[in-house]
Order: structure tokens, then sequence, then C-alpha cells
């Protein structure tokens, strides 16, 4: 079931299109060029954080481990201007998700400690960056909510097969 649910939240939607402007612009000022081609890794789950990405050319996938671990299952198509690592960078655990680049992408990386001591000096960043991943959260919690009425009849269904 856990399956259908990733698959659901796979979209080529930018969560961060109106928020971005000045945390991804702050970042990008500081950042070092790098660039790869398509199928690329920039970092993977579980990976020690060391860093953010800003998007400035691609398009990017991000991806988590299913519950087994064997496979990788969807998660959300990002492109431009988009910050990847957030969630590292302030919990200062490793990477959530998996990125891969889709097509040939450009992209500005910071490492943790200049991003963090940016966010530190402006505090506005840091604001930016709670904002993104407040949105974020409640973004997940909507899909979850939406899913879990969609997965009902099924559940309804299968413990009625089973206690019958």
């Amino acid at each position: 079931m856990r399956n259908w649910w990733f698959a659901s939240l796979e979209r080529d939607h930018d969560i961060h299109a109106d928020a971005i402007s000045q945390l991804a612009g702050a970042l990008d000022a500081i950042a070092s060029s790098r660039s790869c081609g398509p199928g690329a890794v920039l970092f993977r789950q579980g990976q020690p954080g060391d860093g953010v990405l800003v998007l400035r050319s691609g398009k990017v996938r991000l991806c988590a481990a299913s519950p087994e671990g064997d496979s990788r299952l969807p998660y959300r198509i990002v492109g431009p201007g988009y910050v990847l690592g957030l969630p590292a960078l302030f919990s200062g655990q490793p990477y959530s998700l998996t990125a891969k680049a889709l097509e040939e992408c450009v992209f500005g990386f910071v490492d943790r400690e200049r991003a963090l001591q940016l966010v530190h000096e402006r505090l506005s960043l840091c604001f930016e960056a709670v904002d993104l991943l407040a949105r974020e959260v409640m973004e997940l919690r909507e899909w979850h909510a939406m899913d879990m009425q969609a997965a009902s009849p099924y559940c309804t269904a299968a413990a009625k097969t089973l206690l019958s």
C-alpha cells in the first residue's frame, strides 16, 4: 500500500515557487558552481547532509527508499530555483531523500557551515527556510489525508475479507 501513496506524491510542482527568491538568491550568491548530466546522483538518502544545492537549470527527481529498502519511491520533480537539502541543513541529519538529475543540470553548492552562517547572519532567511519547510509538511499532510481517504474503502474491504 505504501507504493501507491508515494507514487501519488510525484508531481512536477515547485512548492518553493513563491518563497524562494531571497533564500535561493542569497545561497546562490555564495555557492560554488557545479554541473552534472542526466542520471547523475546529486546526493543519496542516508548520506551525510554536508550542504545545500540551489538548482539553476535542469530538473531533478527526489526519491525515498521503499520501506523494504529495495527500491526508490518517487517523491517530487523539481526545477530551477529549488533549494535541495534544507531538512538536512537544519537538522544535522543525513539527507532524507535521493536527488537524481533527469537532464543536464547546473546548480550551486553551499557547504553546511557556510549556509548556516548565512542564515544566522540574515535572520529573515531563516524565517523563509522555516516557511518553506512548514509548507512542505502541510502539503505532505494534505496528500497523506487524501490518500488515506482513497485507501479507506480498500482497507474496509480487506478487513471484511479477513474477518469473514
